[in-house]
């Protein structure tokens, strides 16, 4: 069977400019990298927020179209967090959209994302293929992984789709942190050359 070919790039045809996100996470240096890969798509209204708690307030000062926000985090995680946005009465947009960022897909914390109504992006690794293929691989190869970490990141992947999860997933090639070459700056810099 052929493989699906994939669409032309929806940045190309669509302006992020005027999206208003409000970005929730207590790890400063995953936010910076959010607002970073967020602002090369061209998305120039980005708010953040430490934890959930400071994020429900700064939703009572602004609006906002999207919120990303992690699942672990201190002293509101983002299940609670999202519980709040959807059930308090003093909620100022309950139906809002919310991604929902996690490296570590258990069973209940998918279900508890997906009960809560949210989309899920999960980390995962391109240590999922075996490394045998003669060209780059892509999200239509079969995924064959050979050691433990690469098998639990698969597990959670297949995760997702058993527990009916609305969610995608995010293979990194390569670590990241501040300098040097890493995922995260090879994909801005890539993004900004077009």
């Amino acid at each position: 069977m052929p493989k699906p070919k994939p669409t032309s790039s929806a940045s190309s045809q669509v302006s992020y400019r005027s999206l208003r996100v409000l970005l929730v996470d207590d790890n400063q240096n995953m936010r910076i990298i959010l607002n970073e890969m967020l602002r090369a798509v061209g998305v120039t209204y980005v708010f953040e927020a430490a934890n959930g708690a400071e994020g429900f307030q700064l939703m009572h000062e602004h609006k906002f179209d999207v919120v990303i926000t992690d699942f672990v985090m201190q002293p509101l995680n983002g299940i609670e967090f999202v519980r709040l946005i959807r059930t308090d009465p003093r909620s100022p947009d309950p139906e809002i959209p919310v991604v929902m960022i996690t490296g570590h897909s258990t069973i209940s914390r998918v279900s508890a994302a997906r009960d809560a109504g949210v989309w899920l992006a999960h980390v995962s690794t391109d240590f999922v293929f075996d490394g045998q293929a003669q060209r780059p691989y892509d999200e239509f190869d079969a995924p064959r992984p050979l050691g433990s970490y690469a098998r639990s990141k698969r597990a959670g992947e297949l995760l997702l789709a058993e527990v009916g999860a609305a969610h995608a997933l995010v293979r990194l090639q390569g670590l990241y942190g501040r300098g040097g070459r890493n995922f995260v700056s090879t994909l801005l810099q890539r993004l900004r050359e077009g």
